[in-house]
């Protein structure tokens, strides 16, 4: 059984803080936070909340939904959620790349892919030039 972890994007202090406890309970999700540039912990309202995808890159570092990841290609895929595939995919971040193969994303394939960043942190990256 894969492990159920999120995260979310801090919109005030620019940082990605790894969720403790989630309140699902309004339309707006409400997480309780440990705070990397302070190290405290607070609680934080967020419509961006990502989980983690249950598998890793090559450099054993966890990939979340809104990572940016890269191959030897040289191609970047920004991951998200798909319902109609009912799972995790990765998608071209540049519209030039969407005729490319996406990677399936499962335990065996992702280590041949680096997370490189992240949506929020470094919009640049899926941005089309």
């Amino acid at each position: 059984m894969r492990e159920i972890k999120f995260r979310a994007w801090d919109w005030v202090e620019k940082q990605m803080c790894h969720v403790i406890v989630a309140d699902f309970q309004d339309v707006k999700a409400k997480v309780f936070c440990r705070l990397p540039k302070s190290g405290t912990q607070g609680i934080i309202d967020t419509d961006h909340l990502m989980q983690y995808i249950g598998a890793k890159d090559k450099n054993g570092v966890e990939i979340y939904e809104g990572d940016v990841i890269r191959g030897k290609r040289k191609v970047n895929y920004v991951i998200r959620w798909s319902d109609a595939k009912c799972g995790f995919v990765a998608d071209a971040a540049d519209a030039v790349d969407l005729c490319k193969m996406f990677p399936e994303l499962n335990q065996g394939t992702t280590v041949y892919y680096e997370v490189i960043g992240n949506i929020y942190a470094n919009p640049e990256l899926v941005e089309s030039n």
